[in-house]
């Protein structure tokens, strides 16, 4: 997380786009691949989301249903987004076919902890997935939107 917000946007010019000559175009480069997305921002924002849940459950903080239409909407989305992503990084759990010689089985490896390591992306993702899931149920419950949510998710499970 920088100063100016959670993604390092400092290889953006001025109207938001990526710069251009020299420096620039790596730091560009750098930008794309290295968002600042890791398991310790993460860590941070899910330490967020609960102090924000536990400020919530003692009555410190509420907001109106019609203020947190905006922002469910925006957790859902991550939340739906981030949900997709995840499905589809579960391929790179697996070691890749690179051969069968003792080098072969170490790059594998090599790139299947890069995958589902400790600073892996999909611990990130499911992270992050976490993070949201716990935003929403602040959201929810700032609002006083939770119980019915929750009384309709039990309601449509029952119903099965």
């Amino acid at each position: 997380m920088t100063e100016a917000g959670f993604f390092d946007e400092s290889w953006l010019n001025e109207s938001g786009r990526p710069g251009t000559g020299g420096d620039t175009t790596a730091r560009t480069a750098a930008g794309i691949v290295g968002t600042g997305l890791n398991a310790e921002a993460i860590d941070r924002m899910n330490n967020g989301a609960r102090e924000m849940l536990d400020s919530v459950k003692s009555g410190g903080f509420q907001i109106t249903e019609r203020g947190v239409d905006p922002l469910l909407k925006a957790v859902r989305n991550a939340r739906d987004r981030f949900g997709g992503l995840q499905m589809t990084l579960q391929i790179l759990t697996r070691n890749p076919p690179l051969g069968s010689s003792p080098y072969a089985h170490q790059v594998a490896s090599h790139v299947r902890q890069s995958a589902d390591g400790p600073k892996g992306i999909v611990p990130v993702i499911d992270a992050l997935l976490e993070t949201l899931k716990n935003l929403e149920e602040a959201l929810l419950r700032a609002s006083g939107q939770y119980r019915e949510a929750e009384t309709n998710a039990t309601a449509s499970w029952t119903q099965d």
